[in-house]
C-alpha cells in the first residue's frame, strides 16, 4: 500500500488510478485518458480544498448526468441512449470532439474540464472566506 502526506503525489496517483480505471471503456484514446486523468486532478483538488469526499462524487456525478441525460453525448465510450432525451450527431474531428469515446476524448472535453475545475475552485475558495 502507497501512503504518502505529499498532496501533489497522493493527486498525481489518484489521477491516474481514476484513468486507469477506465481503460477498457469503448473506443478509449491517449486524448481520453489524458482529460480523465485532468478531470481526476479537478476531482483530487476539489476534495483536498473541501476536505469533504462528497465534493468530488457530486462533481463526477453531474458531468456524467449532464452530458448523457441532459445533453444526449455519449460518456466515457458507453450510450446511454434509452435515457437520454435526444440524440446528439457529432461533427467534426475526432481529436476535437472525443468521437465514439464522447466529448472527454478530445479537445472540447479538455476545455469542459478546464472551466469546469476553474469555476469549482473558485467556488471553493470563495466560500472558504
Amino acid at each position: 500500500m502507497i501512503t504518502t502526506t505529499n498532496k501533489t503525489t497522493a493527486v498525481i496517483i489518484t489521477s491516474i488510478l481514476f484513468s486507469a480505471s477506465h481503460l477498457f471503456n469503448p473506443s478509449m484514446s491517449v486524448f481520453a485518458f489524458i482529460n480523465i486523468f485532468l478531470g481526476g486532478i479537478w476531482f483530487a483538488i476539489a476534495r483536498i480544498l473541501s476536505k469533504t469526499l462528497w465534493i468530488t462524487i457530486m462533481l463526477h456525478v453531474g458531468w456524467n448526468y449532464s452530458l448523457a441525460y441532459k445533453y444526449s453525448f455519449i460518456v466515457s465510450g458507453i450510450k446511454f441512449e434509452n435515457y437520454q432525451p435526444g440524440i446528439n450527431l457529432i461533427f467534426g474531428p475526432e481529436w476535437f470532439t472525443g468521437g465514439n469515446f464522447g466529448p472527454e476524448g478530445g479537445l472540447i472535453g479538455t476545455i469542459g474540464i478546464i472551466i469546469g475545475a476553474l469555476l469549482t475552485f473558485y467556488l471553493l475558495k470563495k466560500s472558504d472566506k
